[in-house]
């Protein structure tokens, strides 16, 4: 009785584990989108910036929770990438 307890809740640990990690690949692929758009449609204005900028820091902190809920270097992984994108979406109003 008590391994097949101690069994369910491994499982639905792993499950848990796995849904972090897709959150944390849909909030990195998602702030690749919000940077790329800009650069696709070459007459986006400054105003489409801040707004971009803070919902990659919004998504960049939901990477951040990912990683305090599981501890996965995946997570550091994708926030350190999030903090790159952020940075080259943010270079041309640091430019200007």
């Amino acid at each position: 009785m008590f391994f097949a307890c101690h069994f369910k809740m491994k499982i639905g640990g792993v499950i848990l584990t796995r849904t972090y990690n897709i959150i944390g690949i849909l909030s990195c692929l998602i702030s690749f989108i919000i940077m790329a758009l800009p650069m696709i449609w070459y007459v986006a204005s400054a105003l489409w910036f801040f707004p971009g900028a803070i919902m990659i820091l919004l998504l960049s902190l939901v990477i951040v929770f990912c990683y305090i809920k599981t501890k996965n270097q995946l997570h550091l992984l994708l926030l350190v990438l999030n903090i790159i994108i952020l940075f080259f979406f943010s270079l041309p109003l640091l430019l200007s």
